[in-house]
């Protein structure tokens, strides 16, 4: 999932709990759970010839999602949809966190780094290799993001 799906779960656990350690947990926990919904983007680094060129299309698409997933949580929080703002935050960062850990995985595989990132990876395949294509991928994550705000809104 993109890192705004991600964040968005997370602000919700944080808005549920109220508790920024319990909403960091949770959150970060969600993440390989939503990762193992068929999204789309598990090959987007496949066309790439090497590493050098992943890892330049893997910061590009980065700054665009954390670009989009900052304006989303601003906009939380400048409409006040956030009633408990520091967990909520805090729940966005846990949830985002295991993609981030990949990724400085995906650089230096070492150590506790590499185990998450393989865990990561792994959710992407977990039902018997299925997965989607980045089309129908995207659909998938702006109906999750949009049933997510729904439950952000009115809960």
């Amino acid at each position: 999932m993109f890192v705004t799906v991600h964040a968005t779960v997370g602000a919700i656990i944080g808005e549920q709990t109220n508790n920024v350690w319990l909403a960091f947990a949770l959150s970060f926990l969600s993440h390989f759970i939503f990762d193992a919904i068929p999204h789309g983007d598990q090959n987007l680094l496949d066309s790439q010839p090497t590493k050098k060129t992943k890892a330049f299309k893997l910061i590009k698409l980065a700054a665009i999602d954390l670009l989009v997933m900052s304006l989303a949580l601003l906009t939380y929080l400048q409409f006040e949809i956030l009633r408990h703002p520091l967990p909520a935050l805090v729940g966005a960062l846990g949830a985002i966190l295991p993609d981030f850990i990949s990724g400085f995985a995906f650089l230096r595989p070492k150590g506790l780094l590499l185990h998450i990132q393989r865990a990561n990876e792994g959710m992407h395949y977990i039902f018997n290799g299925f997965t989607i294509s980045i089309l129908p991928g995207v659909i998938v994550q702006l109906i999750t993001l949009i049933a997510l705000l729904f439950i952000l809104v009115r809960f």
